[in-house]
């Protein structure tokens, strides 16, 4: 029977992967905390107990759908975009507002949602827009400066730097 690896001597690719799912986990765990307590106000405020958007069970796996996607999306813009942190900053709360559409509309097809149940709402997905994104920035974080290239960019430098390397030999040739 082989001994499990003690946790500072796990290559860093698994210590990474753990700290990332530690953070996403965090993220989950608080904001679902945050999500209930929101809840309790908007119930104690005179929200409907009927309304099945408020009980724990809905909340609470929109709240790790929404940072597992997250993630997922951050993820690619960290690896593809020329300058990740600049989109992210426009990206972030245009997603964020896109995501009230559907808490709006249940206004107009609910009998159970009221204006109190749909502000809970809209507060749980800033509550978990705020966790998600700050254990995105502590376990996907983006560089400090745009270091990032395109892959058209990538694939002009490697001509250039073969094109220089054939003049050279030329130039020894000669």
């Amino acid at each position: 029977m082989s001994q499990p690896t003690p946790p500072e001597l796990a290559p860093p690719a698994a210590r990474r992967a753990v700290a990332i799912a530690a953070a996403l986990l965090a993220a989950i765990v608080v904001g679902g905390l945050l999500d209930t307590a929101i809840a309790a106000i908007a119930h104690s405020a005179g929200a409907s107990r009927q309304f099945k958007p408020l009980e724990a069970g809905s909340y609470s796996s929109f709240t790790a759908f929404g940072v597992l996607i997250g993630a997922a999306g951050w993820a690619i813009v960290r690896r593809r975009a020329r300058d990740p942190r600049a989109l992210l900053v426009r990206l972030a709360p245009l997603v964020l507002a896109l995501s009230f559409i559907p808490d709006l509309l249940l206004l107009a097809v609910s009998a159970q949602a009221d204006a109190a149940a749909v502000i809970a709402l809209l507060a749980m997905h800033i509550v978990v827009a705020a966790c998600a994104i700050a254990s995105y920035l502590w376990a996907l974080p983006l560089a400090a400066t745009s270091q990032r290239r395109s892959p058209d960019q990538s694939s002009v430098d490697q001509s250039l730097v073969s094109t220089a390397s054939l003049r050279k030999d030329r130039n020894r040739a000669a």
